[in-house]
């Protein structure tokens, strides 16, 4: 085994911290939002 493959192992086998991305964060807190106003929305309608 060379050294860099030893090395690649290494950095594999550390545990690594998750990164969340706070743009796919957003765009999916948008889409909850978006689709729980419709659904509220769209619920108080049929009551009345």
């Amino acid at each position: 085994m060379s050294r860099n493959n030893a090395q690649e192992i290494q950095k594999k086998m550390t545990p690594q911290r998750q990164r969340f991305a706070i743009r796919k964060l957003s765009v999916g807190v948008a889409s909850v939002l978006l689709g729980t106003t419709f659904l509220v929305g769209g619920s108080h309608r049929r009551s009345r």
